[in-house]
């Protein structure tokens, strides 16, 4: 007869084999049920970095010198520094010479103008009254002889006259019509200037204006003013530095208008499908302070590559993005006023 401890054993086996079979039975039941569709995972914001920068962007002003080096003379502003559109901002070694250039150019305009002038009027106004006191009188004496003629023929037919004194009266006539002759002819002569000379100056008084013009605009090359209200962001060149060879040596200085600022996103190209127009964010300092919201204004249209100098938090060593424009809220704190400051953009699903 089998002792307990066998009696046990074959108990404990029992019990495994039992256990073993309830098992598969649950697992295949379990594989044959239908299952419950589980809830899609709620989409995760997007987080980018970006940047501010001027909404007109920043300017790169330089010289456009015609002369083929140049050198900056004077630089009249320094960083920092908030300029008005046109004003003065350096002034290039070429400005002497230009500025003579222009006067000699402007004075040959004037003797231009007075020769043209000359030619069109060459007598003066005394002489010209004289010549038509001329013309007046003769023109009387015509009309008197042309009467007294008239009337002597009347005489004549009338028997009164003989035909000499006839004869007289229409030599006067004739001789009163060659004297009005002569002095309209003279008159005429000191009125009228052959059309070619009149061409001739006018030729030479427009190349005088065009030269003129061409000075204009050197010296205006050689005078570096502001295209823009703005802040002066950076200098590049100091006073007595040479600039380059050939025109527009090189900048002289960055400038940009920090009163109207935007934020940059640079946005991941496998996720700007997800953004739209009007889309709103929430943008913060790369430290963490501030906290401004803004809506998407324009969403680029190329992709760009960025290599970092390190690896990069957000966006990694290199990163392929697209360059995405917010408008901040107006309502709230102005964003601080330093060009290229880096912000972390954070979009809300």
């Amino acid at each position: 007869m089998p002792s307990t401890s066998a009696r046990r054993r074959w108990v404990v086996l029992f019990l495994l084999i039992l256990a073993t079979v309830g098992a598969g039975a649950a697992a295949l039941y379990q594989r044959d049920r239908p299952q419950a569709a589980s809830p899609p995972a709620a989409p995760l914001p997007l987080l980018f970095r970006g940047r501010i920068e001027p909404v007109g962007g920043i300017h790169q002003v330089g010289a456009h010198g015609a002369a083929p080096t140049e050198t900056l003379a004077v630089l009249a502003v320094a960083e920092g520094d908030r300029v008005r559109l046109g004003q003065v901002l350096a002034r290039l070694s070429s400005e002497p010479a230009a500025r003579a250039a222009h006067a000699s150019a402007v004075a040959a305009v004037a003797v231009a103008e007075r020769r043209l002038e000359n030619v069109r009027r060459p007598w003066k106004d005394a002489d010209l009254e004289v010549s038509r006191a001329a013309v007046r009188a003769r023109a009387a004496e015509y009309e008197l002889a042309d009467r007294q003629q008239r009337r002597s023929d009347t005489l004549q037919a009338r028997g009164v006259t003989s035909l000499v004194d006839q004869d007289v009266r229409a030599t006067e006539v004739r001789t009163a019509r060659a004297r009005l002759r002569e002095a309209e002819a003279n008159l005429a002569a000191i009125e009228q200037v052959p059309a070619t000379r009149i061409a001739l100056e006018e030729a030479m008084l427009a190349e005088a204006r065009a030269r003129a013009d061409e000075a204009a605009a050197r010296l205006a090359l050689a005078v570096v003013v502001a295209p823009t209200d703005g802040t002066v962001l950076a200098i590049h060149a100091r006073a007595g530095q040479a600039l380059g060879q050939g025109p527009g040596g090189g900048p002289i200085l960055d400038l940009a208008d920090l009163s109207q600022l935007k934020i940059v996103a640079e946005a991941d190209e496998r996720f700007v499908p997800r953004l739209r127009a009007g889309q709103k964010a929430t943008v913060r300092l790369r430290t963490g302070d501030g906290r401004w919201t803004a809506a998407v204004a324009r969403i680029g249209s190329r992709v760009e590559l960025v290599t970092r100098p390190s690896a990069d938090a957000v966006s990694g060593i290199e990163a392929r993005f697209v360059a995405i424009d917010l408008a901040p809220d107006g309502a709230a704190a102005p964003l601080p006023a330093v060009a290229g400051m880096e912000v972390i953009v954070r979009f809300e699903p």
